[in-house]
């Protein structure tokens, strides 16, 4: 297990249940990173309010970089979420081998309940689900809303 805090930064985590080590790093004021439950979970939150979480399965990464930004990855095996900008929020759970991206301010990413669902949101103000089902993907881009639900190999993608 590793943990590193800068400043006001917080991190928890629990010892691994394999051979790699769960990791969390937290820089940031308020900032929050916890890897739990599992072998090889990564969370890194970077930036003020930031909060990341990888837990509860195995090889999940979960990073949040930007001021209030939230990246999780629970539930799942191989799952990685990823929230680059403010305000923006990236989560895969009830997955194997989920991706879930958000770039830009007040995006929103989620990928998850299925095998291999992604969701890429990228732009101020888009919004992806790729969820229930499997190989499902959404992609939005310029604020505009994608959403691949109870299908699988569905691709939906705006504009």
């Amino acid at each position: 297990m590793t943990l590193v805090q800068i400043g006001t930064a917080e991190c928890t985590s629990t010892p691994s249940e394999g051979g790699l080590p769960n990791i969390a790093i937290a820089d940031g004021d308020h900032s929050f990173a916890a890897a739990h439950t599992g072998d090889n979970n990564q969370a890194r939150a970077n930036g003020p309010g930031s909060r990341a979480t990888a837990a509860r399965g195995d090889n999940n990464i979960a990073t949040a970089t930007g001021d209030h930004s939230n990246a999780g990855a629970v539930f799942s095996e191989n799952g990685v979420a990823t929230a680059t900008g403010t305000n923006s929020s990236a989560t895969v759970s009830l997955s194997t081998n989920g991706r879930a991206t958000a770039a830009g301010s007040d995006t929103y990413a989620d990928a998850g309940m299925g095998d291999g669902n992604t969701a890429t949101a990228s732009g101020a103000g888009s919004s992806a689900t790729a969820l229930r089902g499997d190989g499902n993907t959404a992609i939005a881009r310029g604020g505009c809303t994608a959403s691949a639900l109870d299908s699988d190999n569905l691709t939906v993608t705006c504009p």
